[in-house]
């Protein structure tokens, strides 16, 4: 009887080794190949389904089962943040979710020197940020907007100065002109 024991026991220790040995594998071991300019872009809205997706089209997560299991492990889909995201080669799923919803993402800048028209920002800005250009024109063009910043449609455009800004990704078409004219303010 004694041996009976024995050996079960010593077969649920290996088998609790085993579970382990995997849990570990799928939370820490390297499941992200990216080379030095890899990012994923998470736009406003999307939901779990749409981030596997994007993940799965972008080809750089090697396991997307063990993805998925550490994912709703820990409870990706009630806290993902939209953004733009780098990835860096042997990256855990544990810390790609973790980068996912912690909302670390990279910031990209904005360059502007010269503005003749309003829609030329909205084109400049537009290039790396998620808002439209057509939103932000559609904006800029807008006498309440101007009148809410303290300009008229014809003294608008010098609120934008020109110079290299950093946004989210994310940043929509209202952030931005917030941004531009705490920018001015500052100056």
């Amino acid at each position: 009887m004694k041996k009976v024991i024995i050996a079960l026991l010593l077969i649920l220790l290996v088998a609790g080794a085993f579970v382990a040995y995997k849990a570990y594998n799928y939370t820490y071991a390297p499941n992200v190949t990216a080379d030095s300019n890899t990012y994923i872009y998470i736009p406003t809205g999307t939901d779990y389904n749409g981030l596997l997706e994007i993940l799965k089209s972008s080809g750089n997560v090697t396991d997307m089962d063990s993805f998925e299991k550490v994912a709703d492990f820990k409870k990706l889909d009630q806290k993902l943040l939209p953004g733009k995201y780098k990835l860096e080669n042997g990256m855990s799923n544990n810390e790609l979710v973790n980068m996912l919803r912690s909302g670390r993402q990279t910031p990209v800048k904005v360059t502007f020197i010269s503005l003749r028209t309003l829609d030329i920002l909205a084109g400049k800005a537009a290039v790396n940020i998620e808002a439209d250009s057509a939103d932000i024109a559609a904006l800029l063009k807008d006498e309440e907007t101007a009148k809410k910043y303290g300009f008229n449609k014809q003294t608008f455009c010098s609120m934008f100065i020109p110079n290299t800004y950093e946004f989210w990704w994310n940043t929509s078409a209202e952030e931005f002109v917030q941004r531009m004219a705490d920018e001015y303010k500052t100056f």
